[in-house]
């Protein structure tokens, strides 16, 4: 965990980190989207036009799919990404969580 704390906190390694795991675990194959889902069923195939959102705070999660619950502060869905477990502070979030939706929205445009 606290190899994973310094990591996230690190501003020149973490978003190259962050954006080597959504590369990993998201694909865009022929306007489909492929998510391995690190917290739920494994592989998830959707439109590459369905709705996602970038939670940030208690870790970084990356959500698909419509949202099935949520609150003031979060939107959950069964099609989860988890890219980190950590505590991310609101400054180091106002930055992470922008450059993983900027490569999030790399990939659902086919780049």
């Amino acid at each position: 965990m606290a190899a994973e704390e310094q990591l996230i906190s690190d501003s020149s390694k973490a978003p190259a980190e962050l954006i080597r795991r959504i590369r990993a675990l998201i694909q865009n194959r022929e306007g489909l989207l492929l998510v391995e889902t690190t917290l739920g069923p494994g592989l998830s195939v959707l439109p590459s036009t369905s709705p996602w959102a970038v939670n940030c705070g208690a870790g970084i999660t990356a959500v698909f799919g419509s949202s099935v619950s949520g609150g003031a502060e979060s939107v959950d869905s069964d099609i989860k990404v988890l890219l980190t477990y950590v505590i991310v502070s609101k400054q180091s979030c106002e930055k992470l969580a922008v450059i993983v939706a900027q490569e999030i929205q790399a990939i659902v445009n086919g780049r």
